[in-house]
């Protein structure tokens, strides 16, 4: 008598888990440390959340012996996220389970690591493009547009997590003399997702990145401290599975739930540097 083995079940667990694993290398921002990942949401899809932003006390001043010294309050702002549900779902037929020569499953975990990711990638550069510190460069990007870039923060330009660049831009940017491959910094620890360095800067390559058509195209690249972006899930990969016997097919769908924001405001953590 035939025997129904785990090699003929779809378990939605073992798939979220193999989606889990994809995820991190299909990355460009939620996968570096401009982003602090947090599981704690509350509020559903469509829910608007608040994000609490602390204020500054000001400097240190001067007190005469025997004076009081000036007190001050620390106050908080509160900036505004929605909270998105992003889910895809696919048909797989018995026939494609048992007579393909790759494991169908593991590709569509695949795919959906990449398309989650791409989702979250998304709502993060909108969630950076809401800085209003630019540059705008007069042409394709050179080593003094990144300069001024980073001058946008004054004495602030410490803790920089990197620029995310076009793969257009990326090209501009590894004809500069001054770009630094990998094989060139082979010396120190590159963060996963980084291509290479310019004045010290990681460099991570997203096509996410706003593209305005135009005669030339123009790129809204995101140069970004370290943690400048907050990614909230309510629910990070939810896998659920239908069987539809009169077809002899399985769908599979998976969706996540998350809120993007930027984390401060004072200095803003994010310089668009627009090029062509």
């Amino acid at each position: 008598m035939p025997v129904t083995t785990t090699s003929n079940v779809i378990i939605p667990e073992v798939l979220a888990a193999m989606i889990a694993a994809e995820i991190p290398g299909q990355l460009a921002l939620a996968g570096s440390d401009a982003v602090t990942v947090l599981d704690n949401l509350k509020g559903g899809p469509g829910n608007t959340i608040k994000i609490p932003r602390w204020g500054t006390i000001g400097d240190f001043t001067e007190v005469a012996e025997g004076s009081a010294m000036p007190v001050a309050n620390i106050a908080a702002t509160a900036a505004t996220a929605t909270v998105k549900k992003f889910a895809r779902g696919v048909e797989v037929t018995d026939e494609a389970l048992l007579a393909s020569y790759d494991d169908p499953l593991k590709e569509v975990a695949r795919q959906f690591a990449r398309y989650a990711a791409r989702a979250a990638d998304r709502e993060l550069i909108v969630a950076a493009e809401t800085s209003s510190l630019q540059h705008t460069a007069a042409g394709t990007i050179t080593l003094n547009d990144i300069v001024d870039a980073i001058g946008k923060w004054n004495d602030a330009s410490v803790n920089i997590s990197g620029l995310v660049v076009h793969s257009k831009v990326y090209r501009d940017l590894i004809k500069l003399p001054e770009f630094k491959t990998l094989t060139q910094k082979a010396d120190q620890v590159i963060e996963k997702g980084v291509v290479g360095q310019v004045y010290g800067v990681p460099i991570r390559v997203s096509d996410a990145i706003t593209t305005v058509a135009g005669s030339p195209n123009t790129y809204r690249n995101l140069l970004l401290k370290k943690g400048a972006l907050g990614l909230w899930y309510q629910r990070n990969m939810n896998v659920e599975t239908e069987r539809d016997t009169i077809k002899r097919t399985t769908v599979i769908t998976a969706d996540s739930i998350f809120a993007t924001a930027m984390f401060q405001d004072s200095p803003l953590p994010v310089v668009k540097l627009v090029t062509q």
